[in-house]
């Protein structure tokens, strides 16, 4: 007579963890590339710097929740105007 046999629960739980924690780590790469790189950059835009407020705002519009950091600078060359730079990270 054929016994059938279940699969423990603890043996499902814990190839479930496995595969998505496995999944996790193949999007990274994937993003990330081969060689490491990550997609983090800084973006420039003239104007956008009446307040610090003006410049955070574009920044997330641009990027949502990957923008990390905004900021004015006043060096470039389109004066009065400042430049709005945002950070923004993958």
């Amino acid at each position: 007579m054929a016994m059938n046999k279940r699969v423990p629960p603890t043996f499902c739980f814990f190839f479930l963890v496995l595969l998505v924690f496995f999944s996790g780590e193949m999007m990274d790469m994937k993003i990330r590339g081969v060689a490491g790189k990550s997609c983090s950059g800084t973006e420039s835009w003239t104007g956008f710097c009446d307040s610090p407020q003006t410049c955070t705002n574009k920044c997330l519009q641009a990027h949502g929740v990957k923008a990390r950091k905004a900021f004015c600078d006043q060096s470039g060359t389109a004066y009065p105007y400042k430049i709005c730079n945002c950070v923004y990270v993958c």
